[in-house]
């Protein structure tokens, strides 16, 4: 059983992101740019938060931006085996490859209070992540919603690349991704990616932190 067996809304998780959606052509254009240059690491669960090689699923991949200093060297026993790839400000790690080819994304994204991790996440044609839960590292009181954009999906009559939620009910949730659409769920619902188009399909992937009580009071 899950406590949050649904997907959130834009307006509950952080309505400032809705400038993605105003200045999409402007960040979409940027990663048409600089997609093949991007430097292409693992992301998530019990693989790697944030920088190790190994990929946790055949066919998918993420370009990290940036995440929250403490995690990152929590996680990954320090920082200084990762010195050459990466940038400190504050209270956050950017990895500079990506930062500096996608600039624009990524200032969007740190004004509008995104602060615990940040990547571009892609699905090749084909494949799927299948059916998991996400153990990402919570605090007692709030759960890790993550948050996924469409940066460059293609659309395609009669295909679709898709997420599927597990609910209490027994009924699967599905949410198609598409340009300019937000999808936010809590990780640790089981769920999984199928990608049916003949393209890859790019999402910015981003987690916040959330008070569970807010959330169960939604």
């Amino acid at each position: 059983m899950s406590e949050f067996d649904r997907f959130f809304t834009l307006e509950e998780i952080n309505p400032k992101l809705k400038i993605l959606q105003e200045r999409f052509d402007e960040i979409h254009q940027e990663l048409l740019e600089n997609k093949d240059k991007l430097h292409f690491l693992n992301w998530g669960g019990e693989a790697g938060y944030y920088m190790r090689e190994d990929i946790a699923y055949k066919g998918w991949k993420v370009a990290p931006l940036y995440g929250n200093f403490h995690d990152f060297a929590q996680i990954n026993g320090g920082i200084k085996p990762y010195l050459p790839l990466i940038e400190v400000q504050g209270d956050l790690v950017k990895i500079k490859q990506n930062t500096s080819l996608l600039p624009v994304l990524t200032e969007i994204l740190i004004e509008c209070g995104i602060r615990k991790r940040v990547g571009i996440s892609v699905v090749d044609p084909g494949k799927e992540i299948g059916w998991h839960i996400d153990p990402d590292p919570e605090k007692f009181r709030w759960a890790i919603i993550r948050g996924l954009f469409g940066l460059d999906v293609v659309e395609e009559e009669g295909k679709e690349s898709f997420i599927y939620l597990k609910s209490n009910s027994g009924e699967n949730q599905k949410r198609v991704f598409k340009n300019k659409e937000f999808v936010f769920l809590w990780g640790r619902t089981e769920h999984k990616v199928e990608n049916h188009l003949s393209r890859p399909r790019y999402m910015i992937c981003f987690d916040e932190e959330i008070e569970k009580d807010y959330l169960r009071s939604l």
